[in-house]
C-alpha cells in the first residue's frame, strides 16, 4: 500500500477533531519506518513528545479499527481494513447491481407452471440460450409431439435469462385468446399500463405495429406457450384457424423486422411462419423436441 492511500485512510478513520498536523505527521515518518529519535531530528520535536502524540495517535487508531495498532503493526492493519473495505464495497456494488437489475425486470408470467423438477434436455437447453443471448434470434419455435417437454423447457430456459430482459411475458394460448386482446395487453405490459387501448390504432396490423415498437425500443422476451390451440390440424396443419390469421402477421413481423427482443413460441404444429422465415444462420429458429434418453425418462 501507499504511504498516500494510508493517508487517506487515516483521515477517513479519525476525523478533524482527532487528527492533528502533527499526529499526521508522526503517521507519515512511521509508515516510512522511521524510528522516533529519527522523528525528532525530520519533525523539530523532542523525541520524547513526539513518543507521546504517537501513542495517542495509536489508541485513537485502535479505537477506530477495534483492535490494537501500534508503530510496529501499522502496515499489517492498514492493508488488513482497506483489503475488507474493498470487500465491503464489493458486496455492496453487487447487491445494489443486483437489486437494479431485478426492479428494471418487468415481468408476468401469467400461468407459466412451476418447474419444480427438470430433467435432461442439458443440450437443448444450452442451444436455445445460445440462439438468445448470443445470436440475439428474434423469432424462436419449440415444436415437438405433446408431453415432450416444449413447455418444460421453455420456463427452464425463460427463468435462467429473466434478468437478461428488461420485460418478460409469459402467455398462454390453450385457451385462444383473439389476436387483438392479447396485441392490446401486451402493449399495455410493455408500457408499464400507459398505453390506452383508446388510442391505439383501430385495426389489429396497426397495434401490432405499435406492439413491435416496444419490441425495438426495450429488451423484451415473449413466450407463446400451447400455440396448437389457435391453429387448425388434419389437412390445414400450420394455418390458423378462423379469427386467428393476426397471429401469423405477429410472427411474420416479428421474424422479418430488426428489434431487440425475442418470441419464443412453443407448439405441437408448426406455424406456416417458421417454414419460410428459419434457418440454422437466420434469425428465425427451429428446435424439434425427440424423446429423452432412457436413464432420463425414467427420471
Amino acid at each position: 500500500m501507499k504511504e498516500s492511500e494510508a493517508v487517506r485512510i487515516l483521515r477517513d478513520l479519525l476525523d478533524v477533531a482527532n487528527l492533528n498536523d502533527l499526529q499526521e505527521a508522526i503517521f507519515r515518518c512511521s509508515w516510512q519506518g522511521l524510528s522516533y529519535p529519527q522523528m525528532s531530528t525530520e519533525l523539530g520535536y523532542d523525541a520524547g513528545y513526539i513518543r507521546v502524540v504517537g501513542f495517542q495517535l495509536w489508541q485513537a487508531l485502535s479505537d477506530a479499527l477495534g483492535q490494537p495498532v501500534t508503530k510496529k503493526n501499522l502496515h499489517s492493519r492498514f492493508e488488513q481494513y482497506a483489503q475488507q473495505r474493498a470487500t465491503t464495497l464489493s458486496q455492496l456494488t453487487t447487491s445494489a447491481a443486483l437489486a437494479d437489475v431485478k426492479e428494471a425486470c418487468h415481468q408476468d408470467w401469467g400461468d407459466r407452471p412451476d418447474l419444480t423438477t427438470f430433467y435432461g434436455r442439458q443440450s437443448e437447453l444450452t442451444q436455445l440460450q445460445d440462439w438468445i443471448q448470443h445470436d440475439r434470434c428474434r423469432l424462436i419455435g419449440i415444436f415437438g409431439i405433446g408431453g415432450i417437454g416444449k413447455t418444460a423447457i421453455a420456463t427452464q430456459c425463460a427463468e435462467q435469462l429473466q434478468h437478461d430482459f428488461q420485460y418478460v411475458l409469459w402467455q398462454s394460448l390453450r385457451n385462444a385468446p383473439p389476436p387483438n386482446q392479447f396485441v392490446v395487453e401486451a402493449i399495455q405490459f410493455l408500457s408499464d399500463q400507459q398505453a390506452i387501448e383508446q388510442n391505439l390504432p383501430p385495426d389489429v396490423g396497426g397495434r401490432i405495429d405499435h406492439l413491435l415498437g416496444y419490441l425495438n425500443a426495450q429488451r423484451c422476451l415473449i413466450i407463446l406457450d400451447n400455440a396448437e390451440a389457435i391453429l387448425q390440424s388434419g389437412e390445414y396443419a400450420g394455418r390458423y384457424r378462423p379469427g386467428y390469421e393476426a397471429y401469423g402477421n405477429l410472427l411474420q413481423q416479428v421474424g422479418e423486422q430488426r428489434h431487440q427482443s425475442c418470441v419464443v413460441l412453443t407448439s405441437r404444429e408448426k406455424p406456416r411462419e417458421f417454414v419460410r422465415l428459419a434457418g440454422e444462420q437466420l434469425p428465425v429458429r427451429v428446435l424439434q423436441l425427440a424423446g429423452l434418453p432412457a436413464a432420463e425418462g425414467q427420471a
